[in-house]
C-alpha cells in the first residue's frame, strides 16, 4: 500500500460521515425491532435487554473510534517527515560524492606530508557525511512506513464502520444488532493491535540510531585537517 495525502484525507472524511450516520440508523433499527417483538410475552423483555446492551456497546464503539480519529493527523505528519528526511539523505549522498571527487583531484596535485594529512582528514568527512545519509534514509523509511501503516489502520476502521452500519440496517433482531457491533469491535481492535505493533517496531529502529557511532568520534563531527593542524 502506498500513501496519498488526498486518499488519506478522503478516508478520514468518509469515516467521520459514516460515524454521524450510525446513531439514526441504530435508532431506526431499535424502533423496528421493538415494534416487532415487544408485545410477545417473555420474548419482549429479552429483546429489550438485548437492545439495551447493544446501545451500550455502540456508545463504547463510537467513543473508541472517535478517540482514534483525534490522532488522525499523525500519518500525514509522518509522511511529510519521511519526505524531509529523504531529501536530507539525497543531499548528504551528493555531498559525499562531491568530497570524494575533490579528494581524487587533490591526490594528483598535492603530495607530501601536507597532502597526506589533507587526504586523511577529508576522508573522515566523507565517512561522516555518508553516515548522515544512511541515518536519514533509515529515518525516512521508518517515518514513511508508519504513515502507510496509519493509512491501513484508518481504512480498516472505515470498513468496520461501514459493515456495522449495514449490519444494523438489516438486523431483524437484537441478536443481529449485537453480532454486528461485536464484529466491528473485534475488527477495530485487531487493526489497532497490528498498527501499534508496527509503530513500536519502527520506534525501536529509530531509537537504535542514537547509539554510539564510530563515524562520529566521541559523539562529535570528525575534525578536518585544518582544524587539527598544530595539535
Amino acid at each position: 500500500m502506498s500513501f496519498s495525502v488526498a486518499q488519506y484525507q478522503e478516508v478520514i472524511t468518509r469515516t467521520n460521515s459514516e460515524l454521524n450516520e450510525l446513531p439514526p440508523i441504530a435508532n431506526a433499527a431499535i424502533q423496528r425491532i421493538e415494534s416487532r417483538y415487544s408485545w410477545i410475552p417473555f420474548v419482549g423483555g429479552w429483546i429489550k435487554d438485548a437492545l439495551t446492551k447493544f446501545v451500550s456497546l455502540l456508545e463504547d464503539f463510537l467513543a473508541k473510534v472517535e478517540s482514534y480519529l483525534r490522532s488522525s493527523a499523525v500519518p500525514v505528519m509522518m509522511w511529510e517527515a519521511g519526505n524531509t528526511w529523504e531529501n536530507i539523505q539525497r543531499g548528504a549522498g551528493t555531498m559525499a560524492g562531491d568530497i570524494k571527487g575533490q579528494l581524487q583531484a587533490s591526490s594528483a596535485q598535492w603530495s607530501g606530508i601536507a597532502g597526506g594529512a589533507y587526504q586523511s582528514g577529508a576522508a573522515n568527512q566523507v565517512g561522516a557525511v555518508q553516515e548522515i545519509s544512511g541515518l536519514a534514509g533509515t529515518t525516512s523509511g521508518s517515518a514513511t512506513a508508519i504513515a502507510i501503516s496509519g493509512l491501513g489502520f484508518y481504512v480498516a476502521i472505515l470498513a468496520a464502520v461501514v459493515s456495522l452500519a449495514f449490519a444494523i440496517a438489516t438486523a431483524a433482531s437484537g441478536v443481529g444488532l449485537a453480532a454486528g457491533i461485536v464484529a466491528a469491535v473485534i475488527a477495530v481492535g485487531a487493526a489497532a493491535g497490528l498498527f501499534y505493533l508496527g509503530v513500536e517496531s519502527h520506534q525501536r529502529t529509530l531509537q537504535g540510531l542514537v547509539a554510539g557511532n564510530s563515524a562520529f568520534p566521541g559523539g562529535k563531527w570528525p575534525l578536518a585537517t585544518t582544524s587539527s593542524a598544530g595539535h
